[in-house]
């Protein structure tokens, strides 16, 4: 791993003009630059944008019309429409807005509505020929698939062939084409919508405000603000970019979970204690418990809890779910063991195969990633059970998982799909996997040599003499939410760590001297090896906690 600034940007004079008329330090101007924001407009949108300023559900063009018109006839025909989602974080948030809505326009009309989350370990992911009995059992007259179904067309001409029509709602890749038989697909790359980084959650949102905006009408409020709560959780733990519309949806979002809108996270704030809720609240604390659910059992119990009003049965619903993530973790924990050892002695030079009898497939993902942080190399983590092999993939920056996947589909059979880093399959036949990873491997082989290079870029040396500190935190402070595609400002500082708190191997607090200023600060990764009394140079990002009152700076890595 390498540390290296990034090249100086220089930055246009329109926007120092802005910066400066906005009292907005100039230091931030090549930060923002490098994350894109790199025009007057996109300035005004990242500093002041709001819902107005968003992309309107008609900007996915004829689909989404044609979804709302059969909405209609549904509702005033008083049909039985059933919603279909994924057992994760994207979709189960993803099957709550639309439960949400629709809920509320059956008491007007007279129509009916239910949900189905597969199931995991029976039935696997999205519309399938394991869970069709069961869909088809709820004599539907209309399906909407959420974060699912754009790999689902033989499922839907099933349905479609005994007169039950499907509306798709997804973000993900289609594999070849979109479901040639399904009555609506409500996807970004269907149409010129312009943004494809947003979460099958904002899909089926966009679709709920689409009821009243394809009629030229304005949604309530309980609709285009209310579940931005949702849209932030799917967004963050099905890591989308944080630029655009995302930005707004997952700040206002935050905004609403602060509020204590909803019961669901109202109680779970009470039970875990946040000090603080941010992105790291939804992907570190609020996503691996909705996510523990499918993981472990079934995804039902996240659906009843994030629309359920009743606090005793919130209450015993999130008792259900830590006690499911405590056994996540213990399942993650052997996975990350074993798969750390083959690692070691893997046959294969660019990607990582991880395989093993006793793996718990609905933790695989995730053991997946921690291996990748060790190894940086594309990782196939996989359970064998039963004669079958199933698992899930992650990549790195460089390499696109679908594309390279799409490529050798014919060793994995028709059992897969995903994103360019993140990825689910199953093998039809045990016998084509090593084939499937030896071509793999040739063709990873054939990448520059970057790539398998992980370099850690800060953005600017802070020096804290010359530091602007009356408008420096404040403005560091409205460039949040960080994540995927904005992440946190990296800085170098030269300091002094002062002794603290050894709280345990990979843990530190304390205070970093830097010039005359004292920093609180919280280490984990190598706080063992940072010694006290020693002036170094330190690489983190500040990040704002009210346990501190105050700013902390948090050193990631420590040279």
């Amino acid at each position: 791993m390498l540390w290296k600034a990034f090249d100086p940007a220089p930055v246009p004079g329109e926007i120092k003009n802005w910066l400066a008329d906005n009292n907005i330090p100039l230091i931030f101007g090549p930060i923002l630059l490098r994350r894109g924001v790199d025009s007057v407009d996109h300035l005004h949108h990242f500093f002041h944008g709001t819902l107005a300023d968003t992309t309107p559900s008609t900007a996915f063009g004829a689909p989404i019309y044609q979804a709302v018109d059969r909405l209609k006839s549904a509702f005033y025909q008083k049909e039985r429409i059933v919603i279909v989602g994924d057992y994760d974080a994207d979709g189960t948030t993803a099957a709550t807005v639309v439960m949400t809505v629709l809920s509320a326009l059956k008491n007007h009309y007279g129509f009916e509505v239910e949900y189905l989350i597969p199931d995991r370990f029976s039935e696997g992911y999205g519309l399938n020929d394991a869970n069709l009995p069961r869909l088809l059992a709820m004599n539907p007259n209309l399906v909407i698939t959420v974060d699912c179904g754009v790999s689902s067309d033989k499922q839907i001409a099933e349905l479609k062939a005994v007169g039950i029509d499907t509306i798709v709602t997804d973000h993900h890749e289609p594999k070849q084409t979109f479901p040639q038989h399904a009555y609506a697909v409500v996807h970004p790359m269907v149409t010129d919508y312009p943004d494809h980084g947003i979460c099958g959650c904002t899909v089926a949102y966009q679709l709920m405000k689409a009821i009243w905006e394809c009629q030229g009408k304005n949604p309530p409020k309980w609709v285009t603000e209310d579940l931005l709560d949702l849209v932030a959780v799917g967004t963050v733990c099905d890591i989308m970019p944080l630029r655009g519309d995302n930005r707004i949806y997952v700040r206002l979002g935050l905004e609403k979970i602060k509020q204590g809108q909803r019961l669901a996270f109202q109680l779970m704030k009470q039970k875990l204690g946040w000090k603080q809720i941010n992105t790291k609240t939804l992907g570190f604390s609020i996503g691996p418990r909705i996510n523990a659910a499918g993981r472990m059992k079934d995804a039902d119990p996240v659906v009843h809890l994030l629309l359920s009003q009743n606090p005793t049965y919130c209450n015993s619903i999130l008792e259900e779910l830590e006690k499911r993530n405590n056994e996540r973790k213990a399942a993650q924990e052997h996975v990350v063991e074993i798969g750390m050892q083959q690692a070691e002695s893997s046959p294969y030079q660019h990607v990582l195969a991880i395989i093993d009898d006793s793996f718990h497939e609905g933790v695989v993902g995730i053991a997946a990633s921690k291996i990748v942080e060790r190894f940086y190399k594309p990782t196939f983590c996989l359970a064998r059970h039963e004669g079958k092999i199933k698992g899930s993939a992650r990549s790195i920056e460089g390499v696109h998982l679908f594309q390279l996947m799409e490529k050798y589909q014919h060793f994995i059979g028709s059992k897969w799909g995903g994103h360019a880093t993140a990825a689910g399959l199953t093998f039809d036949d045990e016998s084509t996997v090593d084939d499937f990873f030896h071509a793999l491997d040739a063709e990873l082989a054939s990448y520059p040599e970057e790539v398998w290079q992980r370099v850690h870029r800060f953005d600017t040396k802070l020096d804290m003499n010359s530091l602007p500190v009356d408008r420096f935190f404040e403005v560091l402070a409205k460039l949040e939410p960080f994540g995927q595609g904005f992440p946190a400002v990296q800085w170098a500082i030269d300091g002094t760590l002062l002794p603290g708190r050894q709280l345990k191997e990979e843990q530190k607090i304390g205070k970093l001297q830097v010039g005359a200023l004292q920093i609180p600060f919280a280490m984990w990764s190598n706080a063992s090896r940072a010694s006290f009394h020693r002036q170094q140079t330190y690489f983190g990002s500040f990040e704002y906690s009210d346990y501190w009152n105050g700013m902390q700076i948090v050193p990631q890595w420590v040279m």
